[in-house]
């Protein structure tokens, strides 16, 4: 009996030895100090507390209670790691929807730079989001190409100048309208819902 008690004690300290070297620094190595320091004092108390004869119960509730314990710490563990991976795939998704939308839109606006924001909501009691809403912010291009000017001393402008500017107008609020159009098919979300200014 001696004998066997003290090989336990020596297979414990070789095994919290062990486990000591192995198990990198942080939470889970004081988990496991503290662990294999119950199951040291355990194998030491072994045969006094055999000797009492309430072991079994007393081996039982420690038992239970470390399981509880550590049952309700791998679950805040698991919690926030979900939390942080669904974070993380949102941001994911949402860059990787703002990067498709002004691919798809460089051959309506090729000489523009475009910058898009998406917004997504979380559905109540569902693991998907969806989209709710667009901004599209078009401007010049930052590459400007001056082409030569001929200057003619003594010309006057001709009074349709302000008649091109309306034509152009226009033709971007046309060419604003057919972008809403194909986004709005494109992704499947409402035209109110998206919103395109220009710098």
């Amino acid at each position: 009996m001696i004998k066997q008690w003290i090989l336990n004690i020596i297979a414990v300290v070789v095994l919290g030895t062990l486990l000591d070297m192995v198990i990198p620094s942080g939470n889970i190595k004081k988990y496991t100090k503290f662990f294999i320091g119950l199951i040291s004092i355990l194998a030491i108390l072994q045969p006094i507390i055999k000797m009492t004869g309430n072991i079994p119960q007393l081996t039982k509730d420690i038992w239970i209670r470390q399981l509880d314990a550590e049952l309700e710490t791998m679950s805040i563990e698991s919690k926030d790691l979900e939390k942080s991976q669904e974070k993380y795939l949102l941001e994911l998704y949402k860059s990787r929807l703002e990067e498709d939308i002004i691919n798809r839109l460089n051959q309506y606006v090729p000489d523009s730079e475009v910058l898009v924001i998406a917004t997504l909501e979380k559905v109540e009691g569902q693991e998907m989001f969806l989209l709710s809403r667009i901004d599209i912010n078009i401007g010049p291009s930052k590459q400007v190409n001056i082409e030569p000017v001929e200057i003619i001393v003594g010309d006057r402008l001709s009074e349709g100048g302000s008649f091109n500017s309306q034509i152009n107008n226009q033709e971007v609020d046309k060419n604003f309208e057919t972008i809403k159009e194909y986004i709005s098919n494109t992704y499947e979300i409402d035209k109110s819902r998206i919103y395109i200014n220009k710098k």
